[in-house]
């Protein structure tokens, strides 16, 4: 490769044009500064020092296959065409003050290191490919499309765009790192893997994010008036700050889904909500999505939040959260997920066909033992279903309300015996905890009819053996000359007392005599059966509404 210096290229310039390109196949020894107007023409194959370059091709200018050791700069440029194609740059491509119809930017083998625009208006297209680092501040803009493709790593956009698209992208690194900060009319990042978005006071019209691989959403600030995510896979999506934002989340095409070997359901690893405040502008639709978290911790919404037709795999967890008007349908909590709530508002939230997982059970924070809670943190887990049983209550939905009314009085029970653990001598402690341990272990809380039918039949069983030990009824228990007849008597009478309102005076059959039965045995029997009789009936009417 011929050296040459920089007033020989410039000669070069000046001599040649599209139709006979001269500036080919040099090394230029120096930095080149072209200052005065040139034609038209390719530059080609040629390595320079660096470049600067303050005057205008009579139409366009191009470099191609060149290298460039220290960078280029353009400064105050107005032509309808400038292009960078397949170029290496070991410096940055600055590109201020200037007005270009057209540009286009391509990387090498290795990446072009740095775009910089800085008040730059591109007036039709901007095309940037394999580029490691762009930015552009806010006095800059694209009037038209703008097309970013292949390889790059972080993107910063200040200013005006009309039409930005990411397509395709890949990541020289571990991610691509693109922040939107200026005004866009359409913004659109499509099949693009391991981008980090960062939507940071920006205002934006349309937004489309279709079909994105391992990518992570941050919305911090600022205006987007229509968001719209179809399908792809996203590792986070967290809403940073107060944002003014319209966002669907939706099914991508059968077609294009299949085409790129993904789900057509988006998948969010993780939704971050935490301390986010949804203002009465905002509109956030989640449409068929598959959750691996969901993070609502201090989230406060007073716009509209939606939740269709998704699933959750690992977990939910709603803390110092005001749902208000939120809607969930359609959802499904996997049995493998774990919902923590506490200290939220969840009584004007609608739950339609939600499937809770089978126990219907809150965690605590942590996932602590119950045991291991102290009785401040279990009123928080009890106030938690209490609203859900209250919720489907209001709903006409007491199926599930019954469920959740188990777990309430299951706490209840837990804060009682810590209660008592405390003051043992409190005879008002000492009756609430038998009150909620019978209610508990002797009818799951009015849920279950055989276990209340079965400690009715086995304590009055008990207690008629002393009462046939204490009364001469003619009938006892014992092995000794046992007889049919006196089998049936004992049968018949131990049926005759289980009832509370049996006589208190029962006639023997050994002397044939009314025998008087009150006393405390006869008054424990009737206290006893009447207990769990009504248990009994509580629990077989549990799904009368």
């Amino acid at each position: 490769m011929k050296q040459i210096s920089a007033a020989e290229a410039i000669e070069l310039l000046k001599k040649g044009d599209n139709a006979k390109p001269l500036l080919t196949g040099y090394t230029i020894t120096e930095p080149l500064a072209i200052t005065e107007p040139f034609n038209s023409q390719p530059i080609s194959d040629c390595k320079f020092q660096s470049v600067s370059i303050t005057a205008n091709a009579a139409i366009s200018f191009s470099f191609n296959g060149c290298a460039f050791a220290n960078g280029l700069e353009l400064d105050g440029v107005t032509n309808d065409y400038f292009g960078v194609s397949s170029c290496t740059m070991g410096g940055t491509l600055t590109i201020k003050n200037c007005n270009i119809l057209t540009l286009h930017i391509k990387g090498g083998t290795t990446n072009i290191h740095e775009v910089d625009f800085r008040g730059t208006k591109i007036l039709h297209e901007l095309m940037i490919r394999n580029v490691n680092h762009v930015s552009f501040d806010s006095k800059s803009s694209v009037e038209d499309r703008f097309l970013i493709s292949e390889r790059c790593g972080s993107l910063y956009f200040d200013g005006k765009f009309k039409q930005l698209e990411m397509g395709k992208c890949t990541p020289i690194k571990e991610s691509i790192k693109a922040h939107f900060v200026g005004t866009f009319n359409s913004i659109k990042v499509v099949r693009c893997k391991r981008v980090e978005l960062h939507f940071d006071k920006l205002d934006a019209d349309e937004t489309s994010l279709i079909l994105n691989k391992e990518s992570s959403l941050f919305f911090d600030s600022g205006k987007m008036k229509d968001v719209t995510i179809e399908g792809g896979h996203y590792l986070l999506m967290k809403f940073v700050a107060q944002t003014d934002i319209k966002l669907r989340v939706i099914k991508a095409k059968d077609s294009d889904a299949e085409k790129e070997k993904v789900s057509k359901e988006a998948q969010i690893d993780n939704l971050d909500l935490a301390a986010f405040i949804a203002n009465e502008k905002n509109k956030l639709h989640f449409n068929n999505v598959d959750f691996r978290k969901v993070n609502l911790d201090s989230f406060d919404n007073y716009g509209f939040f939606q939740v269709n037709g998704s699933k959750i795999r690992d977990e939910i967890l709603l803390t110092n959260t005001i749902l208000r008007d939120a809607n969930f349908n359609d959802v499904e909590f996997l049995k493998t997920c774990t919902i923590n709530i506490r200290d939220s508002y969840l009584l004007k939230t609608t739950f339609t066909n939600v499937r809770w997982p089978s126990d219907y059970k809150i965690y605590p924070i942590n996932n602590s033992p119950i045991s291991d809670l102290d009785p401040a943190e279990l009123k928080k887990l009890r106030e938690s279903y209490r609203q859900l049983k209250l919720n489907y209550i209001s709903s006409g939905n007491k199926f599930e309300a019954l469920e959740f009314q188990k777990h309430e009085y299951d706490i209840h029970y837990e804060i009682t015996k810590k209660d008592l653990g405390k003051n043992w001598r409190s005879w008002t402690l000492i009756g609430n905890f038998l009150i909620m341990w019978t209610h508990k272990y002797a009818s799951v809380f009015s849920q279950s009819v055989l276990k209340p039918f079965a400690f009715l039949l086995g304590g009055h069983l008990v207690l008629f053996f002393f009462f046939l030990k204490v009364h001469s009824l003619g009938v006892e228990f014992g092995l000794d000359h046992p007889t049919c007849d006196a089998f049936w008597k004992g049968f018949g009478l131990y049926w005759t007392t289980m009832f509370p309102t049996h006589p208190f005076d029962i006639i023997s059959f050994y002397s044939n005599q009314k025998v008087n039965i009150m006393g405390g045995l006869d008054t424990l029997m009737r206290i006893w059966s009447a207990y769990f009789i009504f248990y009994f009936i509580s629990a077989s009417r549990k799904y009368h509404l």
